[in-house]
């Protein structure tokens, strides 16, 4: 894929600042990735696809593995719609391969780090039923899985409750999952 961006409206993580607020934007389930890690779960405990674990409350493992990944195209340009003379959208990370850490990671600045707060969101189902009966410590689901996060954005604290309610608006659920503080470009989570 190919895009041409404005270069004022460009989102590069260089905005990023001390006090800033992570907003976690919810994942639909699994999206696209740590699916060798799920077929592995799934042959280990002798399941198949249209296994009904309680845990998932009715639905197949096919019918959970195979749920749509969300796009987020339309609530981040609602966002960026309503901020038309300032770029309140400070940093994104769409939370893929190398969750949270790894890929929140990349967008920021040398001299600030993240801590992320995972009691701020609730573990999707499908995530807690892999690592109970894959016995997977958490540290490896965190760095395979989006853990019920797919898109984290970075903005200014004065503007996060209006931008949640606008991401609300636009239809999709999303909490204040983390800060940005004073460091050395890292992401850790508060135990």
């Amino acid at each position: 894929a190919v895009g041409v961006v404005e270069k004022k409206r460009l989102i590069s993580g260089s905005l990023i600042a001390e006090g800033d607020v992570i907003l976690g934007i919810a994942s639909s389930g699994l999206h696209s990735n740590g699916f060798s890690l799920v077929r592995k779960v799934i042959a280990d405990a002798g399941l198949r696809w249209d296994s009904k674990p309680d845990a998932l409350g009715g639905k197949t493992l096919a019918e959970e593995c195979l749920t749509p990944t969300r796009i987020y195209v339309e609530a981040i340009r609602q966002v960026q719609n309503h901020y038309r003379v300032m770029q309140e959208i400070h940093g994104l990370a769409h939370i893929s391969g190398g969750g949270i850490e790894e890929n929140l990671d990349r967008i920021l600045p040398p001299q600030v780090d993240a801590i992320i707060d995972p009691s701020a969101w609730e573990l999707p189902p499908v995530f807690q039923f892999l690592r109970e009966a894959g016995t997977i410590e958490l540290s490896e689901m965190r760095r395979v899985f989006n853990m019920g996060i797919g898109m984290a954005m970075v903005v200014s604290d004065f503007y996060a409750s209006s931008i949640l309610a606008q991401l609300t608006a636009a239809g999709v659920q999303a909490f204040p999952i983390g800060e940005i503080t004073f460091g050395s470009g890292k992401v850790s989570y508060r135990s």
